[in-house]
């Protein structure tokens, strides 16, 4: 009876291993085939271009910049398609697209923030929320509405930078990031912004950063980070409201310095000869009007912003004054074979204008010009190079037939 009782269990055995290799020899090449299947789908949907991120911004610049696609397929699968955007054409960009920009990018999203990315800079549009991941560079961001907001990061027009260290969080303000291999700073124009610093990851380290303030953020800190004012922002501008760029300079006898710093703050502007105190209004903002010298020169201003708990800091703006008109050379190799248009060309100092009996001619980087103009019936072209504080110089040629 044991005998037949083991016989019976080893023919079950026999059968139920013959079930399994038949099953086993029936079902593998159906997965392979469903496999190739997917496998075949797949690549064909990669090949196709797959699926981009949701759009969520448009980006534009004044020179060319490169726009790193992102294309994904199923099994987290993604890569970048690089295009080359066109000065002046705006384009729609996606949750994870890339941005490089060798010049500023203007980058407006769906909810109405807008954010300038500097030049030399990387970013790419964060997936699920709005904001950018800040990789290299700089960016200015600026949130609606552009209200007080302090201690409240939650709800609608919540804005994020997120950069290798920390990450900034906003809603309703205006802040700027930079980040490099030595660390990152956050300051805040209006407002209110929250860092979170999570390098190292044991420790998550948390400050507010108020209009007028800064934060510098480093690897391996164990403490919170400190607070401290913002130099003073300013720029010089001249009576009617006209900007002076960084190295221009003006012929003007007096200009305002605008710009921002710590709210209800003491600002004093100095130099050789001048002190101006004022106070920066609740939005953060001065204007202060200043006599400039009469002689040509560049002249430091040292503007000094105190907080009413004490703290203060200290920045410089240079103003250009800028009496001497430009240098101004030109040449006319030859004529057109109607004698209708001649080809000028020319050199003048950088950032300088150039027109030809008022029609205004292209000038390079480097203040030199070329360009074809129309021969007028007296033959008399008159060339005038214009420098951005109004000073002028003016060659006349008779151009022979």
């Amino acid at each position: 009876m044991i005998a037949a009782s083991q016989e019976q269990v080893h023919r079950r055995a026999q059968r139920s291993g013959g079930l399994g290799s038949l099953l086993w020899s029936r079902l593998l090449p159906a997965g392979l085939a469903l496999a190739a299947v997917t496998l075949i789908a797949l690549a064909a949907y990669i090949a196709a271009g797959g699926s981009t991120g949701k759009p969520i911004a448009q980006a534009e610049s004044h020179a060319a910049f490169t726009l790193f696609r992102r294309h994904s397929a199923p099994l987290d699968i993604a890569w970048y398609v690089d295009h080359i955007v066109q000065p002046n054409t705006p384009v729609i960009v996606a949750e994870g697209d890339i941005l490089y920009a060798a010049q500023a990018i203007s980058l407006t999203f769906t909810s109405q923030a807008f954010s300038l990315i500097r030049p030399g800079t990387e970013v790419a549009l964060l997936p699920g929320r709005q904001g950018l991941q800040l990789r290299r560079g700089e960016v200015f961001v600026a949130v609606q509405p552009a209200a007080q907001v302090t201690g409240n990061f939650t709800g609608q027009n919540i804005f994020s930078v997120d950069t290798r260290r920390a990450s900034v969080v906003v809603k309703g303000t205006q802040f700027s990031v930079y980040s490099s291999d030595d660390g990152d700073r956050v300051v805040t124009m209006q407002g209110a912004v929250k860092t979170t610093q999570h390098r190292p990851a044991s420790v998550r380290l948390s400050a507010e950063v108020k209009a007028g303030e800064e934060v510098s953020l480093l690897d391996g800190a164990t403490a919170p980070p400190v607070v401290q004012l913002h130099p003073p922002l300013a720029h010089a501008i001249e009576p009617g409201g006209r900007a002076i760029p960084e190295g221009a300079g003006t012929r003007q006898p007096e200009v305002s310095l605008v710009g921002s710093a710590y709210p209800g703050g003491t600002l004093t502007v100095d130099r050789p000869g001048l002190m101006l105190t004022t106070t920066v209004d609740a939005q953060g903002r001065f204007t202060v009007p200043v006599m400039l010298p009469a002689l040509e020169g560049v002249y430091p201003f040292t503007l000094t912003i105190q907080s009413p708990d004490g703290r203060s800091r200290a920045g410089q703006l240079n103003v250009i004054v800028d009496k001497t008109a430009p240098n101004l050379s030109i040449h006319i190799p030859q004529l057109s074979a109607e004698g209708r248009r001649v080809r000028l060309q020319g050199q003048t100092e950088s950032g300088a204008t150039v027109t030809a009996n008022g029609v205004e001619l292209p000038v390079g980087l480097d203040g030199q010009f070329a360009a074809e103009v129309a021969v007028p019936a007296d033959r008399t072209i008159q060339i005038v190079a214009r420098d951005f504080a109004g000073n002028e110089s003016t060659l006349t040629q008779i151009i022979r037939p």
